[in-house]
């Protein structure tokens, strides 16, 4: 072996015997660890139940508003729900043990568009999404036996609605002015949820009303004004 070569080699055992003196490895053999930060912080919280503090509420800083704990929210007034206008809730998580969605819950939530809600809740409060206007679907567990009054009105982008055979009450107004609605009045003046008749208010002159109706909502014939007569079959055992 000539000189060159012999003084790289003695070089090269050199370099390995240092790395193993002092525990440091070759660049290229050494794998840095990776790190995983959550993007989720909370930005808001309280609490929302009837009772005080069973239900709680999260906020974090990606919008999605979630609600746990057991049994029915606290009811407020039109305009004091602790999210009454809060623009930064997109989602809403509803968790399974709460048995009620309070009165005017989510009112002027207007970026809100997506809800879950779970199979223990049983009822809807009045006004509760009522001008939730980025709102486009929601599905209604069969838990759910009654829906208030305005509940979805005005969800102006609300086109898809999954209605459970289990509703046995809707308030009036409850639908009015979505798309979803729309859609159902150009199908049948007579708009008709599980044998309860929420609207005929497009109707005009004779109007025979179908013997699967049991029930006929408040002002379902409001402003009726080109309407000469109605049949209502013996199926009907209430008329509100």
């Amino acid at each position: 072996m000539n000189l060159f070569k012999k003084t790289a080699v003695l070089l090269t055992a050199a370099s390995m015997l240092t790395v193993n003196i002092f525990g440091y490895m070759p660049i290229n053999s050494f794998k840095f660890p990776t790190f995983t930060a959550s993007a989720t912080e909370m930005v808001e919280s309280g609490e929302c139940g009837a009772q005080g503090d069973n239900l709680t509420w999260i906020l974090d800083n990606e919008g999605t508003l979630t609600i746990s704990g057991k049994g029915d929210m606290m009811n407020w007034n039109s305009v004091s729900s602790p999210w009454y206008k809060d623009d930064k809730i997109k989602n809403v998580v509803i968790e399974n043990g709460v048995t009620s969605i309070a009165n005017n819950a989510f009112k002027w939530c207007t970026n809100l568009t997506s809800v879950t809600i779970p199979n223990s809740v049983i009822s809807i409060g009045n006004s509760a999404f009522e001008y939730c206007e980025a709102l486009t679907a929601i599905t209604l567990p069969d838990s759910i036996t009654n829906i208030e009054n305005y509940t979805f009105h005005d969800c102006i982008s609300l086109a898809s609605i999954t209605i459970p055979d289990s509703i046995t009450s809707v308030g009036e107004y409850a639908f009015l002015n979505t798309p979803w609605f729309n859609e159902q009045r150009i199908s049948n003046p007579l708009v008709i949820v599980n044998g309860i008749l929420i609207d005929g208010q497009t109707c005009e002159g004779d109007i025979i009303i179908p013997d699967n109706v049991t029930s006929i909502a408040n002002n379902a014939f409001k402003c009726c004004t080109n309407l000469t007569s109605v049949t209502i079959p013996n199926s009907v055992i209430s008329i509100g």
